[in-house]
């Protein structure tokens, strides 16, 4: 709680919009006040028949409602002000520390319990600033109205004031007991319906490999049993809100009477008049109101406490040491260590027994199995995790030779093509000729390549029928750009480039290219081009130490060596794989295997790759 507080420090001029809420506050009190007092005195001109009276009261009631609705619509946008502010600072805070010594891998690795971070970041923070603000205003403003309008019921009649205390303390106890489940039961709701959004959400991302297994009926009963828990749980809630119910409507109702049951004997007998009377329900609401704040905010959140528990890697090994430019090949059966040992070199897991040191994180490079593809453009996608910000001097000409250089050099020319075809068809045909060029589209894959991909189309139009890479929704995108005030970069007509040459002559269109065709990455291209693209960020970025785990196992054993060779020339690299295949061997010096027992032993990558 002490970082959440200081992240509300972090809120520009903080103190400054604190004070300027605490006086609209103190102000927006008042006005109920006045209010109060103009209610009295309009019943009681009515009941004296006084049109003079009336009048003025009018009149004051205009002022009042031309100052008092300033303020409360003043307060109310201070108040979403300080909120919004709040969760800025907060989510940065949190996204820092998420993002900050790899907590986001060590919450996967250690900590199972801390589900749905993607949610905890966003609609967990968003709530927890906006029931915090919006419960200490409501605080401040009832102990605001509790002490003033109690005191003008102490005035009218003393009995009143004790009434409503016993009955709110009593409303207050009741309800707790009632409905005291209902903080759970919410907190709970939130976290089955995130779990039933991510079951969707792993279909939607694995649709492919849940295609080729047929597993439709086991993905319906895993997201079955997500959205039974949901509405399991939804039924707890309802049912506790129904006994909650049955008081609170009985609670609120007798409001409306219990007021007169008290004054009715005072007025009857001359002593009140009937503005004191609406006086009385005014205040007898208002004080009721703000003791009994605690019903009002069974339902919301709470803080957890998050504590860390650990998983250890840990066991006997062998001492080695790694020279720049050595190459070491760690190879073995499946479960046997070998990528768990390559984290532990790479810093994402901490606790273990021995001693690793390694270059410090910036200069090491981790190329996994399968590669991340950021959301962004090609060049950066390429230049991952360097910002294009932090690298001006690098040129458009320089990339592409990269991307040759791996093998992906016809990707820029595809990446183009889809922004040209989208582009006309927008230019020609609006929404329409978008949907028709979406469409065009979608039987091709920016990952396939093909020279049909570099015909001149006749026509371009909503009824086009030119071969296109590209995914629909990347062809949407693009479409969308021209058809809506395209900047200069994405003109409505593009021209036909015949070939990567011609693309790499015109800088506008390579520019494009690179920067424009933004999609999703991971669908767009196959996992040999994403492993190749890896190589290509890690000849981009440089390293001292690369670690690659199992980074050619979509690539032909040619390809791999073509990248192996690149990786070769790069001086003082130290390279360590994780791999099956035998064909590695020959791209290391040295190769570290598990005996099964918990040990490994070290040999000649020459003697392995003989064995193979």
């Amino acid at each position: 709680m002490k970082a959440v507080g200081a992240t509300f420090t972090d809120v520009p001029h903080y103190r400054a919009l604190s004070l300027l809420l605490l006086a609209l506050t103190l102000a927006v009190s008042g006005v109920g006040i006045v209010f109060n007092f103009l209610g009295r005195d309009f019943w009681e001109a009515l009941s004296e028949k006084d049109p003079v009276q009336f009048g003025r009261l009018v009149r004051k009631f205009l002022v009042a409602l031309l100052v008092g609705a300033p303020l409360i619509a003043l307060q109310e946008y201070v108040k979403d002000h300080i909120d919004l502010a709040w969760r800025c600072s907060l989510t940065r805070r949190v996204l820092r520390s998420y993002l900050h010594g790899g907590a986001y891998y060590a919450l996967e690795l250690e900590h199972k319990d801390i589900d749905n971070p993607d949610q905890r970041v966003t609609e967990d923070v968003d709530e927890f600033t906006e029931t915090c603000v919006s419960f200490f205003v409501s605080l401040g403003a009832s102990l605001l109205d509790l002490i003033a309008f109690s005191a003008i019921l102490f005035s009218i009649h003393p009995p009143l004031f004790l009434t409503v205390l016993a009955y709110s303390t009593a409303g207050t106890c009741i309800a707790l007991a009632l409905g005291h489940r209902l903080v759970g039961l919410n907190m709970g709701q939130i976290r089955r319906e995130a779990d039933f959004r991510y079951s969707l959400v792993r279909v939607r991302e694995n649709a492919e490999a849940i295609a080729f297994y047929g597993g439709e009926r086991a993905e319906r009963r895993l997201i079955s049993r997500h959205l039974d828990s949901a509405l399991e749980n939804t039924r707890r809630l309802i049912a506790t809100e129904r006994n909650l119910g049955f008081f609170t409507a009985g609670y609120e109702l007798l409001v409306e009477v219990l007021p007169a049951l008290l004054v009715a004997p005072v007025y009857f007998a001359g002593r009140m008049g009937l503005g004191q009377v609406s006086q009385v329900f005014s205040a007898f609401s208002r004080v009721l109101y703000s003791t009994s704040i605690i019903i009002d905010n069974l339902a919301s959140p709470r803080t957890e406490e998050l504590s860390s528990g650990g998983s250890t890697l840990s066991g006997p090994g062998p001492s080695l040491t790694l020279a720049p430019g050595d190459r070491l090949l760690i190879e073995g059966p499946s479960g046997a260590g070998k990528s768990s040992l390559l984290r532990a070199i790479a810093g994402m897991w901490t606790r273990g027994a021995g001693a690793i040191y390694r270059p410090s994180p910036q200069d090491t490079f981790f190329a996994p199995q399968r590669p991340y593809c950021a959301a962004g453009s090609l060049r950066e996608q390429l230049m991952y995790p360097t910002p294009p910000a932090d690298r001006p001097g690098v040129t458009d000409r320089e990339l592409v030779a990269l991307l040759r250089r791996v093998g992906l050099g016809d990707l820029p020319l595809r990446a183009y093509n889809r922004c040209r075809v989208a582009a006309a068809a927008a230019a020609s045909g609006g929404a329409d000729a978008v949907d028709g060029a979406a469409d065009a589209a979608g039987a091709g894959d920016i990952g396939s390549g093909g020279a049909a991909a570099d015909a001149q189309p006749a026509v371009m139009g909503a009824a086009m029928t030119a071969p296109l890479t590209g995914s629909h929704e990347g062809v949407l995108q693009c479409a969308e750009a021209a058809a809506t005030a395209p900047p200069p970069s994405l003109p409505r007509a593009l021209p036909f480039l015949d070939g990567e040459a011609a693309l790499e002559a015109d800088a506008a269109a390579l520019a494009l290219a690179l920067s424009t065709a933004a999609v999703d990455w991971e669908d767009a291209l196959s996992l040999g081009e994403q492993q190749r693209l890896a190589f290509a960020r890690l000849l981009f970025n440089g390293a001292a130490l690369a670690l690659l785990d199992e980074a050619t196992s979509a690539l032909d054993a040619h390809a791999e060596a073509q990248l192996y060779a690149l990786l070769r020339a790069m001086p003082g690299l130290t390279l360590v794989s994780v791999g099956h295949r035998r064909s590695l061997a020959a791209h290391h010096g040295a190769v570290l295997t598990p005996d099964g027992g918990g040990r490994w032993s070290l040999g000649a990558a020459a003697a392995a790759a003989a064995e193979g």
